[in-house]
């Protein structure tokens, strides 16, 4: 059996590995491995592990506020730290230690872009 410590470290270093590319699919990834192991009940305590690694502060950048609901959901990762920023028009970005979550909607249109010109 694998413990929340040991998860956390996984994650971690998957997290790592990827250098803030793909971190959707490896997280997605994770979830299924834990699903696979029936281990989700040990998410809350694998956070907490994860945590301890070090990512306790969680940057969140919206166009306008996010909803009290969303923060919440933010607080599992740790501190939540929210900065408007108009120019983003839509979406969020989130940072947790170095990893950058994009879900703009500028990143959104160039990453089609960017598909549809190769």
């Amino acid at each position: 059996m694998i413990s929340s410590k040991q998860y956390a470290e996984i994650l971690n270093q998957l997290l790592e590995e990827m250098g803030g590319r793909n971190v959707d699919e490896t997280i997605g990834s994770f979830i299924r491995l834990l699903e696979e192991n029936n281990d989700l009940r040990l998410g809350k305590k694998i956070i907490e592990e994860y945590r301890g690694i070090g990512v306790e502060r969680v940057e969140v950048m919206t166009a306008r506020k996010i909803s009290t609901s969303a923060k919440e959901t933010l607080k599992r990762f740790g501190e939540v730290e929210e900065k408007i920023d108009p120019a983003l028009i839509g979406g969020i970005k989130v940072r947790v230690g170095d990893t950058m979550i994009d879900g703009s909607v500028k990143h959104s249109l160039e990453d089609l872009r960017n598909k549809l010109t190769i």
